[in-house]
């Protein structure tokens, strides 16, 4: 007996979801999703190192917001802009 798996095929949206739509459905501030939204850009190796409680001990979610403006997108820099360097 063959088990067969149904799939159903999810179309994504032609369009992201729209800040504007985040700040209405979070009841948030549109400065504050900007800068919780940068922090998705973080490197690889800085996310591991939170999670492995690596990271410089005055660092908390909320400095990461207020700086996240003046992060690179560049990994590198991003560690040596946060004092994480290697």
């Amino acid at each position: 007996m063959t088990t067969q798996i149904q799939t159903t095929e999810i179309t994504p949206p032609r369009e992201g979801i729209k800040q504007a739509n985040l700040v209405a459905m979070l009841s948030r501030k549109s400065g504050d999703i900007s800068r919780t939204l940068m922090l998705a850009f973080l490197a690889p190796s800085i996310v591991k190192d939170i999670i492995d409680w690596k990271h410089p001990v005055d660092m908390t979610v909320d400095q990461l917001r207020r700086l996240s403006p003046n992060l690179s997108l560049d990994w590198t820099a991003q560690r040596a802009f946060l004092g994480m360097e290697d």
